[in-house]
């Protein structure tokens, strides 16, 4: 008998076929509510690091699945990106998290369109376009990394 490793996972197409829905109505109630709450930390000023973190990988996700349904939304979801880079200057040089006017329109649009685009995607879109992202970042951070050395 082969080892376990090798042998065909019977039930590897329909597992694939379920990736490949949309996700059920309340699926995704509980990831949503968690980046709210992050949202909701940065507004009042009492947020942390992991809190900007989801909130931001939450737009850049968004934003990658976006660029595959409109250019115009994906435009809109950059502004929020572009708030989002600006709050995090504003922290790191004041020691606060907060956000203009503006800045919270922009996010608190995008945040909403990320929601529609997340309920609307499969499981399957949404972790290819969590690849694409982390695969900028890591990208991004070598550069960093590369320059800093040099």
């Amino acid at each position: 008998m082969r080892p376990r490793k090798y042998r065909a996972d019977p039930w590897a197409g329909l597992r694939l076929l379920n990736n490949a829905r949309p996700y059920d109505p309340g699926d995704t109630t509980a990831r949503h509510l968690q980046t709210r709450a992050a949202f909701e930390r940065l507004k009042a000023g009492d947020a942390e690091s992991d809190d900007f973190d989801r909130l931001a990988m939450s737009l850049n996700v968004g934003k990658v699945r976006a660029m595959e349904i409109d250019p115009a939304l994906a435009d809109e979801i950059e502004a929020a990106q572009t708030a989002m880079t600006e709050v995090r200057a504003r922290f790191e040089r004041i020691g606060k998290w907060g956000f203009s006017a503006p800045q919270l329109a922009a996010v608190t649009h995008a945040l909403q369109a990320y929601e529609a685009i997340h309920d609307a995607s499969s499981p399957m879109q949404m972790e290819r376009a969590r690849r694409v992202v982390e695969r900028v970042i890591l990208k991004q951070v070598a550069a960093k990394t590369i320059a800093t050395s040099a």
